[in-house]
């Protein structure tokens, strides 16, 4: 499978006007082999100069993101790279962004599947303590033939001391819940 898009931004503008003309550009790549049958190997990347509204500095941003699922009745597990770049246009570089998650779920029943995650988020590389790490241990509980879910988590953080991204607060224990619809 592959797909191209134009939009107005890299997620940061999602379902609002744009204001201005230059695009971000998108592409993703997904192949499944029919000789391992539940796997799914990708690479995916964009770029653009967009902004976030008027008056604001214009970035050069790119993303890079691979990806393998391995999906199955009972289980799935599936890992994700990522590495971008933030640099204002004519300018030094402003971020140097990597990630990593690798996720296994397991369904105990038709409808209770357990859920193991390992995260880790460097939002800068150019600064030093701007890593954060989140260890997940979760439960879904899935209904209306699996078109809705409940969702409980408990999530160790660490890290993140010098992360200019105020929501990665550091060092914590959370119990997170969701309700979630599919639609």
């Amino acid at each position: 499978e592959y797909r191209l898009g134009a939009f107005n931004g890299l997620g940061e503008r999602q379902n609002t006007v744009a204001t201005n003309d230059p695009k971000a550009v998108l592409a993703r790549l997904l192949f499944r082999p029919s000789i391992l049958p539940g796997w799914q190997f990708g690479v995916s990347g964009g770029s653009g100069n967009t902004t976030t509204g008027p008056g604001n500095s214009r970035f050069q941003r790119s993303l890079f993101n691979a990806f393998a699922v391995y999906k199955r009745p009972k289980i799935t597990f599936q890992n994700e790279y990522l590495q971008g770049t933030s640099q204002l246009l004519g300018g030094a570089l402003n971020s140097d962004i990597r990630g990593f998650y690798s996720s296994l779920g397991y369904f105990f029943t038709p409808k209770i599947e357990g859920v193991l995650r390992y995260d880790t988020l460097d939002t800068n590389r150019n600064v030093n303590n701007a890593e954060v790490k989140d260890i997940t241990l979760g439960v879904n509980y899935y209904m209306k033939d699996n078109n809705a879910k409940i969702q409980a988590n408990l999530v160790q953080r660490s890290g993140a001391s010098g992360s200019p991204i105020a929501d990665l607060q550091p060092d914590r224990i959370e119990l997170r819940t969701n309700f979630q619809v599919q639609f």
